[in-house]
């Protein structure tokens, strides 16, 4: 409807009064104005911005920002996401299964009048989260970075290792994974390359980010640790300029990495092994951000190459970090990473011989027993067997037949670190250089026979010895102990030995009674059993015990029913002898005729 000059006069008037309106009288002033014109009060709004301009401001609730959810309501439900999340990142429970427990359990609004537990819908909750600062994606940030820096070249090194995008054939070949093959619901596939997998050794150094690059084949172990350390700090030529010790080595904790080699290794060269806390990757952010350029700007390249054996991988990885490091800009620094890393100042450089590091990481746990000449005798792969002079020690507390713990001095080899743990707790430490020898094999400076007399400076035992050997005789010096000892004087003569020794006290005895010996008359007689008996009277009768034992035995139950004296032994068995005697046949006939011819005769 097309207005009038007068209705649109009347329009832009009634936006004067809605400007100056109160709260409250908005709504009545635009209902009669569109009363008047007949007309509804949205099209009456809809004139206001048309022919006057006026679009009211929607004023903000007095209510605004106060939620309804507690916060403990609202860490309950955080707690609910949080625990059921995976290690991958994946929430198991949604808002709406939380928001089902959570009011089933009773947790929610209570109706006042009907005392009802009711939950406000999910959004309200998930507004609320976020305004208590327990929403997932807020608690998912974690604790923010801290910067770190070192402030200087080969002041802290990262190493980290992770597996290649390739693998080793049998024939001495290298693969590229194929992920599809390997990895997707075939595990055994995957378990089948274990050993042959190339494992990447990745080493930065913090301040300049200069990255060293190698490349193993098998598992991540200690030597694959170490073999890439001693790599990493050996001079590779004038295009390769990173090298000698770390003051501070950063890792995971990685089983190659805690091992007692590698602890060893790092012990012996001085460098503090620092290890972050699991779960912890931004610790070690520099390794990281490198395995990242290394697998996008270098292993990306491997699809497009015939890599034949490790050593050729190895070559062409070589080629890469010295172009990286020499051509690509550090962000931080704005210059190359060679540049940065040659800024280092003499003094911070600690350089170590080859032979020497691996002198060092075949040193095996080494303790010596201290000879009674003061010295000990330690051997090594390239120096051979040396001899160490420990006599000076004896000021420190080390005496003859004591054991130390010996090392190879990684910047003063052949010299070895001797250290030893005092009876205080204290560990105590000394550099020992070898002994000087001669063609024939004699300490150098040892005295010449006939020629020459070198006393041995005397240890700290041997004085503490003098001093009580004085205090014994009383005597001012060894020579006047000498003369005490020769002379027969007794050591300590101004104590009484036998001080100690008290007179006995008496003692004190019980009155006791006089004891006279029976005599054997009244010894009672041993009795015997009626099975005892029968065995004793068998083995004086054996053959007539044998012919009828079961008479014999009805024969002495007789006499004795319950038990017999041991005296009636042999008249028992008599007895049971007579008794059992065998009877004598006689032949009339035979004893008749022989009558008749006596009465013949």
């Amino acid at each position: 409807m097309q207005l009038t000059p007068t209705q649109i006069t009347y329009v832009v008037e009634t936006a004067r009064r809605l400007e100056d309106a109160g709260r409250g009288e908005l709504s009545g002033i635009v209902s009669r104005a569109a009363a008047a014109l007949k007309v509804s009060p949205q099209t009456f709004r809809r004139y206001l911005a048309r022919y006057a301009g006026y679009r009211p401001e929607r004023k903000t609730r007095s209510d605004k920002g106060v939620t309804c959810i507690s916060e403990d309501m609202a860490q309950t439900a955080a707690g609910l996401l949080l625990t059921s999340t995976r290690a991958t990142g994946k929430q198991l429970l949604s808002f709406d299964t939380v928001r089902e427990i959570m009011q089933h359990n009773g947790i929610g609004r209570a109706n006042p009048e009907t005392g009802e537990i009711t939950m406000p819908s999910v959004s309200t909750l998930a507004r609320a989260m976020r305004a208590h600062g327990c929403h997932p994606d807020q608690l998912r940030t974690g604790r923010p970075a801290q910067s770190m820096r070192s402030p200087h070249p080969n002041h802290t090194w990262l190493i980290d290792a992770s597996v290649c995008v390739m693998y080793y054939l049998p024939d001495g070949k290298v693969q590229i994974v194929d992920e599809a093959k390997f990895y997707k619901n075939k595990p055994r596939a995957l378990e089948k390359i274990a050993r042959s997998r190339v494992i990447r050794y990745v080493v930065v150094d913090h301040c300049s980010g200069f990255v060293y690059l190698r490349y193993d084949q098998g598992d991540e172990d200690a030597k694959g640790v170490l073999d890439t350390l001693i790599a990493a700090m050996c001079p590779r030529g004038d295009r390769d300029p990173m090298r000698g010790a770390p003051y501070q080595l950063m890792t995971d904790k990685g089983a190659g990495n805690t091992s007692r080699m590698v602890s060893d290794f790092l012990s012996a060269l001085d460098i503090r092994h620092i290890l972050h806390s699991t779960g912890n990757p931004r610790a070690k952010g520099a390794v990281e951000v490198a395995n990242n350029i290394v697998e996008r700007a270098f292993e990306g390249r491997l699809r497009f190459l015939e890599v034949r054996s490790l050593e050729d991988l190895q070559r062409q990885a070589d080629a890469w970090r010295m172009h990286f490091n020499a051509r690509a800009i550090h962000t931080r620094t704005g210059k190359t990473r060679n540049a940065v890393w040659q800024s280092i100042r003499p003094e911070c450089l600690r350089l170590v011989e080859r032979a020497t590091l691996e002198e060092i990481a075949a040193w095996k746990s080494c303790t010596r027993k201290i000879d009674p000449r003061f010295t000990i005798n330690v051997s090594t792969r390239r120096w051979g067997a040396q001899t160490y002079d420990l006599r000076e020690l004896s000021y420190h507390g080390l005496a003859v037949h004591d054991v130390v713990d010996v090392r190879l001095n990684p910047y003063k080899a052949p010299a070895v670190t001797v250290s030893k743990q005092l009876p205080d707790g204290t560990l105590r430490e000394w550099l020992v250089e070898p002994v000087r020898k001669d063609d024939m094999g004699f300490i150098a400076d040892a005295a010449v026979i006939g020629e020459e007399h070198k006393a041995l400076p005397k240890t700290r035992t041997e004085k503490v010895l003098e001093d009580i050997e004085r205090k014994a005789y009383a005597a001012p010096g060894m020579a006047e102990v000498e003369q005490a000892r020769a002379s027969g004087v007794r050591p300590f003569a101004r104590l009484d030995i036998m001080a100690d020794v008290r007179q006995a006290p008496l003692a004190l005895f019980a009155q006791g009674v006089e004891h006279a010996p029976a005599g054997r008359g009244n010894v009672a007689e041993r009795m015997l059993d009626r099975l005892e008996a029968a065995q004793l009277i068998s083995s004086r009768i054996p053959q007539v015990w044998a012919r009828n034992p079961r008479r014999c035995a009805e024969l002495l139950r007789g006499r004795f029913p319950e038990s017999m004296p041991e005296s009636q032994l042999e008249a028992m068995a008599d007895y049971i002898a007579t008794a059992l005697q065998p009877a004598r046949v006689v032949n009339f006939e035979a004893d008749a005729l022989c009558a008749a011819k006596r009465g013949a005769a």
